[in-house]
């Protein structure tokens, strides 16, 4: 009897395993998982949680680490690292971030010390993990028990083309302690040290990091979307940095690549970034998210010791969502271009971008109208009003330009009525006398209008010196967590510091923009312009802890969103200067795009990867020619990424910028400069006619210093930056020039 039992039983146990066997095989039908791949997730009890026409999403459901197949190629990104536990440079408690999905940051306060743990050692060590399915995916939510005493839940889910990885901030509980951020799967598709392949980060106009590049004593490359919030403003600033202005990065990995886009909390997020070395024998890269702020401070005590003090912003956390998307790209797409068309993509589809239709060779000029200059009359200082480009200025250049065949001219305006000379906080958009009065600003907008000229006057709305009646000071300032108002300031160059020479603006409370923009309207509107330039709310965004009307970042840029939707709504068209993502479908013009990345040593090539999202979509610039080290070498970026030229002028001669807030202009006399920009614009016309509208859909360095650009309509661009000739095909290219291949030809 007892044997008849046992053979029941271990038919039974072989029953089981069978049937557990069939289950995996079966999902994986006609996928091409390798044997290594098949192993390691069948000995490591990884379950198929779902699957659609693209992926399918495996997951441990002990410790929530899980594993998405590319039904392509076969092709398996892991959460975690498949051979962690080889690795000999991880150490310590990164040995145990290699094992986790999330890395925390909390407080208790009392210790006024910031801690860091990480899910694996906090709740999967401790049994913390509790693990469902839900539609498309699995929800998995860490409990870290003990003095951490804080859950938090998260939600893997596969969607038609990304899989989803989402913080739910909202069922986040938190008792002994307070989390302030989160790094979000840190380890998402890292590559090994035996890997080829680069990591994409959104740096300035974008760069790669190769994997495996020798860099290890280097620190992690850490920067905030968006750049820093300036309510945090640092009084030293050591490097030039680029800011990230798209929320998103990426890695390829031999034939396979993914982007990354934070789909939720991008203004409260950062992005970091390490090579192998540094920290493991990985190449990763990932997206963290400041669930809340704090700030430290250092203060001297006697003796010339000195200690640091931290500010907490505390409270529930006003953050309404963290969220990234996965995209997977194979084969010849699997590389920057491949993700920046996925970009591009996702803009249109879950953000409103459309194209602009009027994308054709168009020269691009930023004119500055009058600045405050303090002259002495008699013994006796007098803040004047100095004319830099007065509206008759401004329409004897067009017509110069206009006399030489220019024909299309794009014009901002900076510094032309009475509350941006002032610094005031902007409500009224009175012409300034000094720069012809009312019928002079009339006279120059007629004259843009019937000579297809568009005119952007530009209105800062956001950094003021001074308030004015019914718009106080005390009352429109942004405050930092200390209760302070908000500065923002330049540095010197020479010693890293504040600037003291320099102006120190106060920002715009976000909660106070609206009536502000409302009054400014009223008044702009009678000009019947038909566009208008803003740049700072386009490009800055910042947080307010004033308790009356605190507002995060994240709930900032939704105010700026508004804003910009009610500007374009009520003027007609928006120009910009190096707009942040959130802005981009409201911007119909585009100056100042970043076309250099911030060369840390951690970064190997500079991309051109902002561009190929919106070459085709909106018209844009890169910085200005005749601001750069080089103006040939300008002119060369500007061509490689299907820009248009683009100069900063003014009228008068640049001796009277002196000891003005703009003798930093010293380049802008146009007189010296419109024979150049006439030449440059016949040479973009003649680039224009075989590129037209079109996207870019190829970017190649073919060696060192050239570069070739393919468009979607075949016509190639090759851009030569070396001293020494390259030759493709039968087609020669000199030393800092350029060719265009018809056609696409070799």
């Amino acid at each position: 009897m007892k044997d008849f039992i046992k053979k029941i039983w271990l038919m039974l146990l072989t029953i089981t395993l069978i049937s557990t066997t069939i289950t995996f095989r079966t999902m994986a039908v006609g996928n091409q998982i390798n044997n290594m791949d098949s192993k390691y997730l069948s000995d490591n009890k990884f379950q198929v949680i779902t699957e659609n026409n693209l992926m399918t999403l495996y997951a441990n459901e002990v410790s929530g680490e899980f594993a998405v197949e590319d039904k392509r190629n076969g092709f398996i990104w892991y959460s975690n690292p498949k051979n962690r536990d080889d690795d000999k440079v991880a150490q310590g408690v990164v040995k145990m971030d290699l094992s986790s999905q999330l890395n925390v940051v909390y407080t208790d306060y009392s210790s006024e010390q910031m801690k860091i743990k990480n899910n694996f050692t906090g709740s999967t060590k401790k049994n913390g993990v509790k693990f469902e399915k839900i539609n498309k995916g699995f929800r998995v939510t860490y409990s870290f028990p003990g003095e951490d005493d804080f859950t938090i839940p998260l939600n893997i889910t596969l969607e038609e083309n990304y899989v989803s990885a989402e913080i739910d901030i909202a069922n986040i509980t938190e008792k002994n302690n307070t989390i302030y951020s989160l790094d979000l799967l840190p380890y998402f598709g890292s590559g090994s040290s035996s890997d080829n392949g680069y990591i994409f980060i959104p740096d300035g106009s974008g760069a790669l990091i190769n994997f495996n590049n020798n860099k290890s004593n280097v620190e992690t490359y850490k920067e905030a979307i968006y750049g820093r919030d300036a309510t945090f403003s640092s009084n030293q600033n050591p490097v030039k940095r680029e800011d990230i202005k798209l929320p998103v990065f990426g890695i390829k990995n031999g034939k396979n690549a993914f982007l990354a886009v934070v789909d939720k909390g991008d203004s409260q997020g950062s992005i970091s970034a390490n090579v192998s070395g540094i920290k493991s024998s990985y190449n990763n890269v990932f997206g963290s998210f400041d669930i809340r702020k704090f700030d430290s401070f250092i203060v001297g005590i006697s003796g010339g010791s000195s200690k640091t003090t931290r500010l907490y912003e505390k409270g529930k956390s006003q953050i309404d969502g963290c969220k990234i998307n996965y995209y997977l790209l194979q084969g010849k797409e699997a590389d920057y271009v491949g993700m920046a068309k996925i970009y591009r993509e996702y803009l249109k589809k879950e953000k409103g971008l459309t194209a602009n239709k009027d994308i054709k060779p168009q020269m691009y000029l930023s004119l500055y109208g009058a600045v405050r200059k303090q002259k002495s009359i008699l013994g006796i200082p007098f803040n004047t009003i100095q004319p830099l480009t007065t509206y008759k200025d401004t329409v004897n250049i067009l017509q110069s330009l206009k006399q030489s065949k220019v024909s299309d001219i794009v014009v901002n305006y900076y510094d032309w009525n009475s509350d941006s000379i002032d610094c005031k906080i902007a409500t009224s958009a009175a012409a300034i006398g000094k720069l012809g009065g009312l019928n002079g600003l009339k006279e120059l907008i007629s004259y843009t209008k019937d000579n297809n000229v568009k005119l952007f006057p530009q209105v800062d709305f956001l950094k003021f010196l001074n308030g004015k009646f019914g718009f106080f000071k005390m009352s429109n300032q942004s405050k930092t967590l200390g209760t302070v108002p908000s500065t923002v300031f330049e540095y010197s160059l020479s010693t890293y510091f504040q600037d003291k020479s320099k102006l120190k603006y106060n920002l715009q409370a976000p909660s106070k923009l609206d009536e502000i923009i409302k009054n400014f309207n009223k008044s702009y509107k009678d000009y019947k312009i038909g566009g208008i330039g803003l740049d700072t709310i386009s490009s800055l965004v910042y947080s307010d802890f004033t308790k009356s009307q605190m507002s995060i970042r994240q709930e900032t840029e939704k105010k700026w969103i508004d804003s910009l939707k009610v500007m374009k709504n009520d003027i007609g068209s928006v120009a910009a200067s190096g707009p942040n993502a959130y802005s981009l479908p409201y911007i119909d013009y585009i100056l100042d795009v970043p076309s250099d990345s911030s060369h840390y040593y951690i970064q190997d090539e500079t991309i051109p990867f902002y561009e190929i999202v919106i070459r085709g979509i909106k018209p844009y610039t890169i910085e200005a020619f005749n601001f750069s080290a080089d103006k040939d070498v300008q002119l060369l970026k500007a061509i490689e990424t299907g820009a248009n030229p683009y100069y900063i002028w003014t009228g008068e001669d640049t001796s009277v910028l002196k000891e003005t807030k703009y003798e930093g202009l010293y380049s802008s006399d146009y007189k010296s400069w419109v024979s150049s920009a006439i030449s440059d614009f016949e040479t973009f016309k003649n680039l224009y006619v075989m590129i037209q509208d079109s996207t870019i859909d190829k970017h190649e360095k073919l060696t060192e210093g050239v570069f070739r650009v393919t468009y979607s309509n075949g016509t190639g661009v090759v851009v030569n930056y070396s001293e020494n000739e390259y030759w493709i095909g039968n087609t020669i290219i000199p030393p800092t020039q350029y060719v265009i291949l018809e056609g696409g030809n070799k």
